[in-house]
């Protein structure tokens, strides 16, 4: 079990936000301990962690409530998980292109890296050929 701390840390959004995730139906219901404190279980925060990636797709909140209605109830319908999986699919081909454009900034980034060890490797000789020991 987690706290609304922990799991919006580990989002990277603020517990208001999880909260208000709960509020408008995203979430939940969440479980509470015996003193009131929310208790996320893994499928709670995996369910959180889809909703942040869908949200930070500029998925609007409605249309992340309509899918989930869709797929979350007791007998959802096999076009509506297909259209979930179409979104789930398109959700992971952007990821994929980021995955790729990131992975070249890095090509980028350890070249560059390379460039300027070298260059420091040099300017070192060079100051030990112009420093003459007394």
């Amino acid at each position: 079990m987690y706290t609304t701390r922990q799991v919006a840390d580990s989002l990277g959004i603020t517990p208001n936000a999880l909260r208000y995730y709960e509020r408008v139906g995203l979430l939940g219901p969440i479980q509470r301990d015996k003193n009131g404190i929310r208790e996320y279980s893994d499928e709670d925060v995996d369910h959180a962690k889809i909703i942040h990636i869908l949200r930070t797709m500029n998925m609007p909140i409605q249309v992340i409530l309509d899918t989930m209605a869709d797929v979350d109830g007791d007998a959802p319908t096999v076009d509506s998980l297909q259209r979930f999986r179409g979104q789930l699919d398109i959700l992971m081909n952007r990821l994929e292109g980021q995955i790729v454009a990131i992975k070249n900034e890095e090509t980028v980034l350890r070249r560059k890296m390379k460039r300027v060890d070298a260059d420091i490797i040099e300017a070192q000789q060079r100051t030990k050929k112009t420093v003459s020991p007394k």
